[in-house]
C-alpha cells in the first residue's frame, strides 16, 4: 500500500474497494473519481464529477461504479475493459448510492430511499426521517442499511421501500461510516474513541481504537474484512482488523486540505 497511500488525493470523502480486491475507488471534494490497482497503486482511470461524490459503490460484477453527491446527483460509469470509464447516466438522488448484490437494484438515498432498476431506472421510493448520510444492502440482498443525520440506523425492505427496523448504536457513536461484506461488523465513529467497531445485531463493542488519530470522515472494509480504510483530519490508514494496528498511513501535505 506504500505507493498507493503516497498518491492519494488530498480531500478524501469516500473509499471502495472493487469485488476481486484488485481497485481501489477513491471520490473527493474537488469533483474526482480515481481508480487504482490496490496492489501496485499506479492510476487506472480518473473522471471529473458534477458535483463531489459522497459514496461509491461498485456494481458486484466490478463493471460499473455508481456515485452518490452533494448535487444531489447520482452517477453511473461504466469501467470499461481498457480501464476507462465512461458515464452511463445521472439520477437524481443524495449522498448515497449502492448495488444490491445481485447488481439489478441501485438504491440512492436524499431524505428517502429511491429503489431503481440498474438496467430500466425505473424506481420506487421509501420514505425516512431525516437526510440519509449511506446506504448499502446487506450480503443476501434481502434488505439494505441505511444511516442519516438524525443518528438513526434503519434497516428497510428494498422490494417494497418500507422501513422494516431501527438498529441500536453503541453509546457514543456519532456516525456509521462502513459494514463489512458479511454484514455481521460495523465501524463508525466515537464522540470519544475515534474509531468503534460492533456487532450490527447485538450493538455490542467488538473494539475501540485511533483515538489518537482523531475522528475519521469515512471508511471502507476490504471483501475479507481484514482491512479498513479510514480517511481522518491528517491522513488515510489502513488498519488490520484483527490486531488493531496500522498497516500504513498517508498524511496530507501542508499545502493540502485533508478529507472533508
Amino acid at each position: 500500500f506504500a505507493e498507493l497511500l503516497s498518491n492519494l488525493p488530498p480531500s478524501v470523502n469516500c473509499l471502495a474497494v472493487s469485488p476481486d480486491s484488485t481497485l481501489l475507488a477513491i471520490g473527493g471534494s474537488e469533483r474526482r473519481i480515481e481508480l487504482r490497482d490496490l496492489r501496485e497503486g499506479k492510476l487506472q482511470a480518473a473522471v471529473t464529477t458534477k458535483a463531489a461524490p459522497f459514496s461509491v459503490d461498485f456494481h458486484p460484477e466490478g463493471t460499473k461504479l455508481a456515485t452518490g453527491s452533494y448535487g444531489p446527483q447520482g452517477e453511473v460509469w461504466s469501467i470499461e475493459e481498457d480501464g476507462d470509464m465512461e458515464l452511463m447516466r445521472t439520477e437524481q438522488c443524495g449522498f448515497a448510492a449502492a448495488f444490491s448484490p445481485d447488481g439489478k437494484t441501485l438504491a440512492l438515498s436524499t431524505r428517502r430511499i429511491s429503489f431503481v432498476d440498474a438496467e430500466t431506472g425505473t424506481r420506487h421510493d421509501g420514505a425516512h426521517i431525516s437526510m440519509i448520510t449511506s446506504a448499502r444492502f446487506t450480503a443476501d440482498g434481502k434488505y439494505i442499511l441505511s444511516t442519516s443525520t438524525d443518528g438513526t440506523f434503519r434497516q428497510w425492505n428494498p422490494a417494497t421501500g418500507k422501513h422494516v427496523r431501527q438498529l441500536e448504536l453503541p453509546a457514543g457513536v456519532s456516525q456509521v461510516l462502513a459494514i463489512s461484506a458479511d454484514d455481521a461488523t460495523v465501524a463508525g465513529k466515537h464522540e470519544v474513541e475515534g474509531v468503534v467497531l460492533w456487532d450490527r445485531d447485538s450493538a455490542e463493542v467488538k473494539a475501540t481504537f485511533g483515538k489518537e488519530q482523531g475522528q475519521p470522515v469515512s471508511a471502507a472494509f476490504s471483501p475479507a474484512g481484514d482491512l479498513l480504510a479510514t480517511a481522518g483530519p491528517d491522513a488515510v490508514r489502513v488498519w488490520e482488523t484483527n490486531e488493531l494496528k496500522i498497516r500504513q498511513s498517508w498524511k496530507y501535505e501542508e499545502t493540502d486540505r485533508g478529507p472533508v
